[in-house]
């Protein structure tokens, strides 16, 4: 979704954190400990998340949301933020 798109209203969507896949190598997601999201992030976002960690250190660290993808399927709809390393200017 880019920020010229209307946003979407999704209620109670299941959400899937995703890593760009050229920042695999940089981040790593750690299972089981990510909860519910109470707000969707933006396209943009700057977010620190205990679950998203560098693959060094093992430490959380800030990522930024590139990209927002929406896919539907029967039981409801999947988002997935797609996230970056956050590389401050």
């Amino acid at each position: 979704m880019s920020t010229s798109e209307p946003r979407r209203l999704v209620i109670n969507p299941l959400v899937k954190w995703g890593v760009h896949p050229a920042h695999q190598h940089q981040l790593r997601y750690v299972e089981g400990i990510a909860g519910p999201v109470r707000r969707l992030p933006e396209v943009g976002e700057v977010l620190t998340l205990e679950f998203i960690v560098d693959a060094t250190t093992g430490l959380p660290c800030p990522v930024r949301v590139c990209e927002i993808q929406h896919h539907s399927h029967a039981t409801g709809t999947l988002v997935v933020p797609v996230l970056l390393k956050h590389q401050p200017d």
